[in-house]
């Protein structure tokens, strides 16, 4: 595997931003790529320095792209950066420009923990002719419940506004909203969803859970014993890469 760290200048953030890229050796052109997404107080370095997620890559053959998105929970921030527009589209169009990443939508995944699993399921559903597949680890997946109950005030309303506690529900930052109201016309992404069983958001999992069992979305819910951790993590990505290129070992 080749480890890269990359700054460039940002026409969406109107900034200098840094990204990790790990890229296969077997592989020199149309690359598989995974855009990996980190959780709240993380930034690009966090699944790198954490997990053995260059170790996975070079199995499955594919690159990971890693980027920082603050605490913005993937949004447009109201008081903020665009951060939203950032990974949805020039972080894309950078990374694939730049590494000779494949193009093909079934070559083109995202995942994320947490905060990030919250971002990775938006961003696939937001974008389902971009995004073939994506994975939530411990995902922050009802955001209308989390905005509602969270103590960290001053990053919901540098976000959302100072109506946070309201702004998002039956929005398309709402993922209970995208799934319901979802186009008839487009691809659905195949998702994959992992929770720890002693971890605090395994509620809104499961409900989320129980609203694809509604719907025709090709989805895989697992539960494992684990809380909110790195080590549940590392061990859930795995499964997800697979979900997602659909390979097996």
């Amino acid at each position: 595997m080749s480890t890269l760290t990359c700054t460039f200048r940002s026409y969406c953030l109107s900034a200098d931003t840094t990204i990790n890229v790990i890229l296969p050796d077997d592989v020199h052109e149309d690359i598989p790529t995974l855009y990996l997404l980190h959780g709240m107080h993380g930034n690009f370095n966090s699944w790198q320095n954490k997990t053995s997620i260059a170790r996975y890559a070079a199995k499955y053959s594919i690159a990971v792209v890693m980027a920082s998105a603050e605490n913005s929970f993937y949004c447009n921030m109201k008081y903020g950066y665009p951060y939203y527009d950032f990974f949805a589209r020039e972080l894309i169009e950078f990374t694939r420009k730049t590494f000779n990443l494949s193009t093909k939508r079934e070559k083109t995944f995202v995942a994320g923990l947490s905060m990030g699993g919250y971002g990775a399921i938006k961003l696939a559903l937001r974008n389902p002719d971009l995004f073939c597949a994506a994975a939530g680890l411990s995902g922050c997946l009802n955001i209308n419940q989390t905005v509602e109950h969270a103590d960290f005030t001053p990053i919901l309303k540098s976000i959302w506004g100072e109506e946070y506690k309201t702004a998002t529900k039956d929005t398309e930052d709402d993922l209970f909203f995208l799934i319901k109201n979802f186009p008839e016309d487009k691809p659905k992404p195949r998702l994959f969803i992992a929770c720890g069983t002693e971890d605090f958001l395994i509620e809104q999992n499961r409900l989320f859970h129980a609203l694809l069992e509604e719907t025709d979305f090709e989805f895989e819910y697992r539960e494992g014993s684990g809380a909110h951790t790195w080590e549940f993590w590392d061990k859930w990505i795995v499964p997800a890469i697979k979900f997602a290129t659909q390979k097996e070992d």
